[in-house]
């Protein structure tokens, strides 16, 4: 997404109740369990799948809307209901997606819709995905998206934005730094 006129889809994506797996069964497990390194099933064009931290994932989809990025994450649940994982849980994540230019305009808001979205999949039922809308989905600051994750989560993994350093205008996977990518 570095070229003017670029679009693309930002998916953020968490295990859900994956602490449950490490509390269960142990880090060696839960580890075994964790989707770094897995491109989605029929990903679109150019992907860049990244870590962000513990169980939370992101997936950049360059020219891409955020129907195609859903249909995509579709299939992903579909294949994580069918997995069988050494630990015999099954696993399931909720996501949420959000397209640039058409949802945000900036490298900040396109993240902060992403994680709109999904702490609104993850507060009403887990196991979904979640388009980013504004009549839907308010946009959260960073505190209040920390202020929702589970008890014990608060701040992991995130980095503050330096007020010192303007916004990318290329939205590329450098530029958004969300993360390390997945191996």
């Amino acid at each position: 997404m570095g070229e003017p006129g670029a679009s693309g889809a930002l998916v953020s994506m968490d295990i859900d109740d994956f602490k449950a797996v490490n509390d269960r069964f142990g880090h060696p497990q839960a580890t075994k369990s964790r989707l770094a390194g897995t491109d989605p099933p029929g990903a679109l064009g150019r992907t860049t799948s990244y870590r962000v931290g513990g169980e939370e994932f992101a997936l950049l989809f360059e020219a891409c809307t955020a129907d195609e990025a859903q249909e995509t994450v579709a299939e992903l649940h579909r294949t994580l209901l069918g997995a069988t994982f050494p630990h015999e849980e099954r696993i399931s994540v909720s996501v949420g997606v959000a397209a640039f230019p058409a949802m945000a305009s900036s490298r900040d808001a396109l993240l902060r819709a992403a994680d709109s979205a999904l702490y609104w999949a993850k507060n009403h039922g887990k196991a979904r995905t979640c388009v980013f809308h504004p009549q839907l989905v308010p946009v959260l600051t960073r505190q209040q998206i920390a202020d929702e994750a589970e008890p014990g989560a608060s701040g992991c993994g995130r980095r503050e934005p330096d007020p010192h350093q303007s916004t990318p205008r290329n939205l590329t996977p450098a530029a958004l730094a969300i993360g390390q990518p997945a191996r």
